[in-house]
């Protein structure tokens, strides 16, 4: 049972200090150095920072006039990442719940 909570705890965690990366690309107030920099910082200190950037980027994303133009060239990367890793963490959970881990009869059309 304890096993179970330290994996939610793990899980939760990364999933918080992914949002804040992600979110602290999205504000786009920081220059690359400081982005690398802001994520050293989140997997170093992994809940005081990423609640401290998460908190920072956040703020500035909602003070941000709507339909601001910027002039950085937006970045698909880290969303394209964070997406990939919520659909193989889904996928994974799926295959477990059926208790098929490797075994795939798609196509087969078996039930």
């Amino acid at each position: 049972m304890i096993e179970y909570l330290i994996w939610i705890s793990v899980i939760a965690l990364v999933y918080l200090d992914a949002m804040a990366v992600y979110y602290a690309q999205k504000s786009e107030m920081y220059e690359p150095l400081q982005l690398f920099l802001q994520t050293l910082f989140v997997i170093c200190l992994p809940v005081i920072g990423a609640l401290l950037v998460l908190n920072i980027a956040l703020s500035h994303i909602r003070s941000a006039p709507e339909g601001g133009v910027s002039n950085k060239p937006k970045s698909r990367f880290l969303e394209l990442l964070f997406l990939t890793a919520v659909v193989a963490s889904h996928s994974n959970s799926l295959e477990l719940s059926n208790g098929r881990v490797g075994d795939s009869n798609m196509g087969s059309g078996e039930s």
